[in-house]
């Protein structure tokens, strides 16, 4: 069977030819050679075509690297108002705590993996407990992470909705967002958080009577 010839890819292509055309006729013709030259390049200048080919094509992949090295570099960010009460995580839900963090700029660097608030780094923290490989209470390690700058739950949302921000090493762990808190009708308390269901991040919420291991840090603001 015969392959379908894909007409825009095909135009594309001889519209390059013929762009590159254009500008080997004009330099030519500037400098008032013809297109016998075309039999040089192929003839005694053969050697001296190729070692030109050679420099353009190391030139290009210099070009290459640097753009790569341009994107690479260059910071994603947004302003993000950590002031605005987070989602409900359930119908029915009451924020009863929220920490206004107020507007703040949000900055992943692609270059180290990390995630910056405001210029400072945003952390996994663990308690003595959680480090140690044993497990504790919501209940109690609620007031422990209220003295290491938890982020709210905002910042969870914007997360979730703008994953590209999300750092690729966070993907082993589940972060819990701390400086935001909710009650339920039966007036159990809540916390947000975010996970990884195959490449992409997931959202949800933990009640507070459950147990925490050294695999579920929170996202909290480097000292």
């Amino acid at each position: 069977m015969k392959r379908k010839i894909d007409w825009l890819q095909f135009g594309q292509f001889l519209a390059m030819v013929m762009e590159l055309w254009i500008t080997i006729k004009t330099v030519f013709k500037e400098r008032k050679i013809g297109p016998e030259i075309l039999e040089w390049t192929n003839g005694p200048g053969k050697q001296a075509f190729r070692e030109f080919l050679v420099t353009l094509a190391e030139e290009y992949r210099r070009f290459v690297e640097r753009e790569r090295q341009k994107l690479k570099l260059v910071p994603l960010t947004a302003e993000v108002d950590l002031d605005i009460d987070p989602t409900l995580p359930f119908d029915g839900a009451k924020l009863k705590k929220h920490l206004k963090q107020g507007k703040v700029q949000v900055e992943y660097r692609s270059d180290k993996d990390e995630l910056y608030i405001n210029g400072k780094k945003v952390v996994p923290w663990l308690s003595t407990e959680q480090l140690a490989g044993g497990r504790v209470k919501g209940t109690v390690l609620v007031s422990e992470t209220g003295r290491h700058n938890p982020l709210n739950a905002t910042l969870a949302d914007f997360l979730f909705d703008n994953q590209s921000f999300i750092p690729k090493g966070w993907q082993d762990r589940v972060w819990y967002f701390w400086g935001s808190e909710w009650s339920g009708s039966d007036r159990d308390r809540y916390v947000r958080y975010l996970c990884w269901r195959g490449a992409r991040g997931g959202r949800d919420y933990d009640w507070l009577e459950l147990d925490w291991s050294g695999n579920e840090p929170s996202a909290s603001l480097a000292s």
